[in-house]
């Protein structure tokens, strides 16, 4: 059994005056022009937390009731796959659409992108669409919220299956 853990996570410092974060546009333009704007930059407030260290206690956690699960599996892809989107499309895809249909009993898997993170913590300020340096985030964020996953339904599928895949069950896993 392992231990719990003290640590410092960065929240969203939330101004308390109902007015809606700025919106974070990553990767993506087709609004407008906002290859100069930093749009990921929010305020952040330091919060006190315990990480809880589940060791031997993974099978108590399910993707439906917890909405995360922890699985075992060997990948058959080596991590030396990382630098070539090829392979990561045609190998690693493949194998990730197959575990998540056995993990989740799903009779479809659609992966719609993938993100390597493996440069400096301040990424955003090299360049816009620096997708090579995109570094680690030092702060709790979600990749999207309630309307932002429906959205990317939207824009992943085609239009003519968007209103029925809506009237089933479906989720982002990240």
């Amino acid at each position: 059994m392992g231990h719990d853990i003290v640590t410092t996570v960065n929240y969203y410092d939330d101004p308390g005056d109902g007015t809606p974060p700025t919106p974070v546009y990553v990767g993506s333009n087709r609004a407008r022009d906002i290859s100069t704007q930093v749009t990921n930059e929010r305020p952040t407030v330091p919060v006190v937390v315990t990480v809880t260290d589940v060791s031997g206690q993974e099978d108590r956690f399910t993707l439906d009731e917890h909405g995360f699960q922890y699985v075992r599996h060997a990948s058959a892809h080596a991590r030396s796959i990382a630098d070539d989107d090829q392979a990561i499309h045609n190998g690693y895809y493949r194998e990730c659409e197959q575990l998540l249909k056995d993990v989740t009993s799903a009779a479809r898997i659609l992966i719609f992108g993938h993100q390597i993170r493996r440069g400096p913590a301040g990424w955003h300020r090299i360049g816009y669409d620096n997708k090579r340096a995109r570094g680690p985030l030092h702060r709790a964020h979600v990749d999207q919220s309630y309307d932002g996953a429906v959205l990317r339904l939207r824009e992943q599928l085609p239009e003519g299956e968007v209103e029925e895949a809506m009237w089933r069950r479906w989720q982002i896993i990240n």
